[in-house]
């Protein structure tokens, strides 16, 4: 990551792949006797373009078209996208996922063709605040010498999407991001490859594991501590 936050934030996420069936036919001769399931997968992210004005700004909707046809020459018996939707509360998210099977089923109706939807990925949750260790993780990350860029009195924007998130709804969760030293880089990029496996990452990685170790022995030495952390989480819960 780009910026060693102790205050993070995770976006709840489903995934989706919407497959449309027609019917093929070629499409100078006999075009009428196709039903075009690319059609479909374009009303289907025209759809969801036209959703993103009337969510919230915490919202995200990004897909890829995954089967587009095979010829020019032949309207598309199949065609698929795959998406990913994504909100920073599970109950809002929810109501947004309606609402894109709803333009999904939309544009087979539209188009005559048949809709599958799928569910690839188990669905993750959004991560659960943990104040106390938060600032746990802070004090234990300067220790080790690494100063956080984002804070619970300085947060920072939503990250992606994890299944700590899941994790964080069943127990009390810490979950840090620590950047590598250097230029910020952000994860899934080439530029990402030659700095996260390089020697000033592994110390960076060495000093976060003795940061995370420090935060569980001072909790495993001060039962007081250790039941505020408890009672945090199941007030969050809540």
């Amino acid at each position: 990551h780009p910026k060693t936050n102790t205050a993070c934030r995770a976006l709840a996420m489903n995934s989706f792949e919407f497959s449309y069936r027609g019917r093929a036919a070629h499409a100078a001769a006999a075009p009428w006797d196709g039903v075009n399931a690319l059609d479909a997968v374009q009303l289907l992210f025209a759809g969801v373009n036209a959703l993103r004005q009337h969510v919230r700004p915490d919202v995200r909707m990004h897909g890829i078209v995954s089967d587009g046809g095979a010829a020019p020459n032949v309207v598309p018996e199949t065609a698929a996208a795959k998406f990913f939707v994504r909100a920073e509360q599970r109950a809002y998210l929810n109501e947004v996922i309606e609402k894109v099977k709803n333009i999904a089923q939309g544009a087979a109706l539209m188009t005559g063709a048949a809709l599958t939807v799928t569910e690839p990925d188990p669905p993750l949750d959004d991560l659960l605040p943990a104040p106390t260790l938060s600032r746990l993780g802070e004090a234990h990350l300067r220790a080790q010498g690494i100063e956080p860029d984002y804070t619970l009195d300085h947060p920072g924007p939503s990250s992606g999407s994890s299944d700590i998130g899941n994790v964080s709804h069943v127990c009390p969760t810490l979950y840090l991001e620590v950047a590598p030293p250097g230029a910020p880089v952000h994860v899934h990029t080439e530029q990402a490859l030659s700095i996260v496996d390089g020697p000033q990452a592994h110390l960076a990685l060495h000093a976060a594991v003795r940061a995370m170790t420090g935060v569980a022995l001072e909790l495993l030495a001060d039962r007081t501590l250790l039941k505020t952390v408890r009672d945090e989480f199941l007030q969050n819960r809540a």
